[in-house]
């Protein structure tokens, strides 16, 4: 069975391909090519149980192919691999011009109580203000049902952030390790490191993160 130029609506947007099934007594096969254009990131977010924040209209293009006894072990099997991108996004939860009141703060505080304590003044900033980042592309592949993400980076003026993410169709649990950094403008020292290491993992829609303030209070 095979479907030629299929087209619909789909997130906000225009899904369109074409792909081919087919069954044995002992396993079905997909394979196919699809492409995306102007979807709503925020709602396949949604639909993927990640936590909200993240907005912009996502294209994407690539094929894939899968085989399994049934859905649930195709979907395990999964293997695909094409380009996306994404723009007008914006990311709830961060901003580049919190830079001086981490410096205020800073100031404030002794240096040897700088090292101690840039977890607390790096968390303090976390959660405040929208990013809104320059268009992004970038590859991705999916293979034994993981979706991967390498050499992403997110960046305007005021800070870049950069890393790699996975998330796994099947359990719907995603990770994301990424270095922030803000551009400290007037505020430049030589030798110092105006940025910071960030973990996340997220499953059911909620999200968790450690720091690791160590470049950053150098």
């Amino acid at each position: 069975m095979s479907f030629d130029s299929l087209s619909a609506e789909w997130m906000g947007g225009v899904i369109e391909g074409e792909f081919a099934l087919a069954q044995t007594s002992a396993a079905r096969s997909l394979n196919g090519q699809l492409t995306m254009k102007d979807a709503d990131i925020a709602e396949i977010s949604s639909l993927a149980g990640l936590p909200e924040g993240l907005s912009g209209q996502l294209a994407m293009g690539g094929t894939f192919e899968a085989t399994g006894k049934d859905w649930p072990s195709m979907l395990s099997r999964l293997t695909a691999s094409g380009s996306l991108s994404l723009a007008g996004g914006q990311l709830d939860g961060l901003s580049g011009t919190t830079f001086p009141a981490i410096l205020t703060a800073a100031d404030a505080t002794s240096d040897e109580e700088v090292a101690d304590s840039a977890e607390k003044l790096l968390q303090s900033q976390l959660g405040l203000g929208r990013f809104a980042f320059e268009t992004v592309e970038l590859p991705f592949n999916i293979a034994g049902g993981i979706l991967r993400v390498n050499g992403l980076r997110l960046k305007n003026e005021f800070l870049q952030v950069s890393g790699n993410g996975r998330y796994e169709l099947t359990t719907g649990q995603s990770q994301f390790d990424a270095t922030l950094a803000f551009d400290p403008g007037k505020e430049i020292v030589v030798g110092a490191s105006p940025e910071f290491d960030m973990a996340l993992a997220a499953a059911d829609g909620s999200l968790n993160y450690s720091i690791d303030p160590s470049l950053f209070s150098t």
